[in-house]
């Protein structure tokens, strides 16, 4: 992607998903493990083509649940069955 050279807004760069360099555009990037503290994860990315250093920043604005925890009678009741002989006695 060509374009100028210069550093793009935020948004800009969040659209695309973080997904090419908010410098020179390439989408030859890479990133580092992550960090975090109390309320944001941190990423340091580097870019290929420009060698362009950034840090990508994530804070959760929501969750989707899968499925809901184990109710703590059940879980109970199957850690005594597990504990028993080969059919579940006690």
């Amino acid at each position: 992607m060509a374009r100028k050279n210069a550093w793009r807004t935020v948004e800009a760069h969040r659209d695309d998903g973080g997904a090419t360099c908010p410098w020179c555009g390439s989408s030859d990037i890479t990133g580092d493990s992550v960090d975090y503290d109390s309320d944001c994860i941190f990423q340091t990315c580097r870019c290929g083509n420009c060698q362009a250093v950034w840090s990508d920043q994530y804070k959760l604005y929501s969750y989707q649940p899968i499925t809901k925890g184990v109710d703590k009678g059940t879980f109970e009741l199957s850690r005594i069955r597990n504990k028993g002989g080969p059919n579940g006695q006690i």
